[in-house]
């Protein structure tokens, strides 16, 4: 017998109207596409038609009364809105999720299954392997392969595949990716 374990990326969309749903399909298509669709509510054979069309893996139904999903350990960190910076000097662990507003400093990992998000800017001293959404001017860190990395609404992880650190820049509406080796200015 071969057994394997699998960490998955999923989301879990209650649809409310078939409209907002397709409008948010239509902004987040990229992101979407790497993902394991749960979808619950008012799904429509026009919803369930345009995700087999795409190819979008999903299913109908929902996790809340999943068994894989009741011994899991959720945690959800939200940042007031203060333009601090805020330092994690503690691991990020699988099912944490940050949001801010503000800055944030990483001085330890982030595993798999954590979720970062900052309309500020982001820097990480140890590996990410999680998901991270930056929409500020900057980010430095040093993403594994499992991660997805997202700045300024662009997925980036493909180019951030090397095991080194990384900066990336946002100026006048153009990313700029170095990789960041000692020695560097």
């Amino acid at each position: 017998m071969l057994v394997k374990q699998f960490t998955i990326r999923a989301f879990e969309i209650n649809i409310e109207s078939q409209e907002e749903f397709l409008d948010f399909f239509t902004k987040n298509r990229e992101i979407i596409q790497k993902y394991f669709l749960i979808i619950n509510g008012k799904v429509t054979e026009n919803i369930k038609k345009i995700l087999k069309e795409e190819k979008i893996l999903f299913t109908v139904g929902t996790l809340k009364n999943n068994s894989f999903v009741k011994n899991c350990h959720i945690q959800e960190i939200k940042a007031v809105e203060e333009k601090e910076s805020k330092i994690f000097n503690f691991p990020i662990r699988s099912g944490m999720e940050i949001k801010s507003n503000s800055d944030i400093i990483l001085l330890k990992r982030a595993n798999s299954a954590s979720s970062i998000q900052t309309d500020g800017n982001f820097i990480a001293l140890d590996t990410v392997e999680g998901k991270v959404e930056c929409n500020g001017e900057f980010m430095f860190l040093k993403a594994s392969p499992k991660a997805l990395i997202l700045f300024n609404g662009k997925d980036i992880s493909s180019y951030l595949q090397k095991n080194s650190f990384f900066s990336i820049t946002f100026e006048e509406g153009n990313i700029e990716i170095k990789e960041f080796k000692r020695g560097n200015k």
